[in-house]
């Protein structure tokens, strides 16, 4: 490897290496990888004319399933990536020799005569990760255009330029033009593959005008339409989401809650989902994810109002008692405290008995995987809800501490009214003192709080 800079601004010449005369023919090798997805030039217009093998590709984060693809920060090999084992190995050796971590590759195909149309790539992957090429094969140089800058890249050259501006490429040459493109992320940055996504502080005052105290019936584009109980003063930034029941009565659960969150001075969020869109809300199988349109709509709220919405209180009654702990499985970092009543039935953390997904975690389904692996950050949640015995018997087995609360509501029937005028409503929405209460007992070496509720 040789090493050279240029004076340019928006390009800079890293070096050149022998190696790739290697790569290429690892490449050429095997042509059919050019066929295997089309989708980056049926997406993207402006990379129409271009052919490409995805070699390492976007992961998204288990709690974020609604990201947009160029917001998703995390990476992973292909499928194919194992059939360029050299390119693998040398792309890892870079990342290393330039104190970063690797991004999405692809290997590049612009034919003779066709090119990359002005463009700047958006979003937070593109903010944070730096793009570079590497030439293995460009007959006369490959001309490429950012920032009113020009430069022509010969074979065997390693470039970083800025794709945060106005950039275009050409192969006026008379062979096809193969660049493996890559992004690496400077280490300095590797806490942005878990931080948080909504901060409540990057919220600007001039575009999350404070909203007045009452209830607001609200609805966003992709989101769900929803009430939103705002109190006169905030005592309490993190908000309470409460999912309704099979008959949807949102309108009876604003009304139970109201007095209670503005005597605490919580906001409440109440969303609806929708028969049509969400039959079957409780367990995720619908024509629409009910998990990633929650989660669409804690984005907008944040957004709109300020409000931190990194984590959230959460409570369901009947099926939105299903719904929540399902959802607190998928994404335990999302919740601070779960309250779960008159579920039906549940997904079991059984670890010893195969009971595939939804009554257990067992088999195939994705989403059994990615409770599984959440588990016991689960089991960490403070949770108010029935189903104790299997919560302590699943942290006994892990070996994880678990602080879970049994609440009877004494004469309530499998009615969200009934069960509010008996008690529900503190469990729900719980002081300040409530929620710090200590646990009284313990089995398996977890506390369990058992509470009886008059």
């Amino acid at each position: 490897m040789t090493t050279s800079q240029t004076p340019l601004k928006y390009f800079r010449l890293i070096g050149r290496f022998d190696e790739t005369g290697e790569l290429l023919r690892e490449v050429e090798l095997q042509p059919d990888l050019f066929e295997v997805d089309a989708s980056r030039q049926q997406r993207l217009q402006v990379q129409r004319e271009t052919r490409s093998i995805p070699v390492r590709i976007k992961q998204r984060r288990a709690d974020l399933p609604e990201q947009r693809d160029r917001d998703v920060l995390g990476a992973r090999w292909s499928p194919w990536a194992d059939r360029l084992p050299r390119l693998r190995a040398f792309l890892e050796a870079v990342a290393e020799r330039q104190g970063a971590l690797l991004g999405r590759v692809r290997v590049v195909n612009l034919p003779a005569g066709q090119r990359v149309y002005p463009h700047i790539d958006r979003g937070d992957y593109y903010r944070h990760y730096e793009r570079h090429h590497l030439v293995l094969r460009s007959t006369d140089g490959s001309w490429l255009k950012s920032g009113g800058e020009e430069v022509r890249m010969r074979d065997g050259e390693l470039w970083w330029f800025d794709n945060q501006q106005v950039h275009e490429a050409l192969n006026d040459g008379s062979h096809d033009r193969i660049h493996v493109i890559f992004d690496l992320l400077p280490r300095d940055r590797a806490h942005l593959l878990e931080a948080p996504v909504v901060p409540a502080a990057a919220v600007s005052p001039d575009h999350a005008p404070a909203l007045p105290a009452g209830v607001h019936r609200l609805k966003w584009p992709g989101g769900l339409p929803c009430q939103l109980i705002v109190p006169t003063a905030l005592a309490d930034a993190v908000p309470l989401v409460a999912i309704h029941g099979m008959l949807r009565d949102v309108d009876a659960q604003v009304a139970a809650l109201a007095a209670r969150a503005e005597a605490l001075g919580r906001v409440v969020l109440v969303p609806l989902f929708s028969e049509q869109s969400f039959p079957q809300y409780r367990l995720g199988r619908c024509p629409r994810q009910a998990d990633a349109a929650l989660l669409r709509t804690l984005r907008e709220l944040g957004v709109r109002t300020g409000l931190d919405v990194r984590r959230v209180d959460l409570a369901g009654f009947s099926a939105g008692g299903q719904f929540v702990h399902r959802f607190a499985m998928l994404y335990p970092n999302r919740v601070r405290r779960l309250t779960v009543s008159s579920a039906g039935w549940y997904t079991m953390p059984d670890l010893q008995r195969d009971l595939a997904f939804p009554v257990g975690l067992a088999g195939c389904d994705l989403r059994a995987k990615v409770m599984h692996a959440n588990l016991k950050a689960y089991l960490r949640l403070p949770i108010t809800v029935v189903y104790v015995e299997a919560i302590v018997e699943a942290g006994g087995l892990l070996n994880q501490r678990t602080d879970i609360r049994l609440a009877v509501l004494p004469g309530a029937g499998h009615d969200f009214a009934d069960c509010a005028a008996r008690g529900l409503i503190p469990l729900m929405l719980p002081s300040a003192a409530q929620a710090r209460e200590a646990p009284q007992s313990a089995r398996h070496g977890s506390p369990v709080h058992e509470a009886l509720a008059a």
